[in-house]
């Protein structure tokens, strides 16, 4: 084994080895994984309940801004469409040019679209709104899932992500069901479910669930 050989294998050396190294390496960061992980999950439950709470509004939406079921149907779906189509594409850019940068400006973009969304005086201002929503999420949701990778170490990954998901599974799903129950009748949990699958009788679930 040469010198340079044993330089280059060190773990002081420097260049795109140690560039490229893991960030459960760091001590620091190793140390702090477990705060890292909680703001991690906050930033997919954001994400998860940004999209699933929308459904109880549905009813003030028709009522304040006399929406037609075009209109409402838009307003779900906005969301989702431009987040499953900016998804891949989000996160080959974190994987660029940095997955700390992209959470932030799909956090920041979250906050801005959420609050012009509260301004909102039409329709489609609320739709278009809901979309950069979903363009920020497609951000947010790859970036805490590499960023976790790189943070904890192969021993406790399995765990880690088992915990990043339930957050969506579990947490997100409860929360939302419970925000529709707070307001609605029980039997809301089935219109939701149906509002968020489509389906060929979104149309009427939505008219009758605004005649009720």
């Amino acid at each position: 084994m040469t010198s340079s050989d044993t330089t280059s294998s060190g773990p002081a050396s420097s260049g795109p080895l140690s560039a490229a190294a893991p960030l459960y390496d760091d001590p620091t960061i190793f140390a702090r994984r477990w705060k890292i992980l909680a703001v991690l999950c906050l930033s997919l439950l954001i994400v998860f309940v940004g999209n699933s709470s929308l459904n109880v509004a549905i009813p003030t939406l028709a009522r304040d801004y006399n929406a037609t079921t075009s209109s409402l149907q838009w307003v779900i779906a906005a969301y989702s469409l431009v987040f499953a189509g900016l998804l891949f594409t989000s996160g080959a850019i974190g994987d660029r040019f940095g997955r700390k940068g992209v959470l932030q400006i799909g956090l920041v973009g979250f906050l801005i679209a959420a609050l012009l969304a509260t301004w909102s005086t039409a329709m489609w201002q609320f739709i278009v709104c809901r979309a950069l929503m979903g363009a920020s999420a497609a951000f947010i949701m790859p970036s805490t899932l590499s960023i976790l990778v790189n943070v904890f170490p192969p021993a406790e990954r399995a765990k880690a992500i088992s915990i990043w998901a339930a957050v969506t599974g579990g947490v997100g799903t409860m929360l939302a069901q419970l925000a529709a129950a707070e307001k609605y009748a029980p039997e809301t949990g089935y219109v939701l479910r149906r509002l968020q699958a489509g389906g060929p009788l979104a149309e009427r679930l939505i008219e009758d669930f605004i005649a009720n």
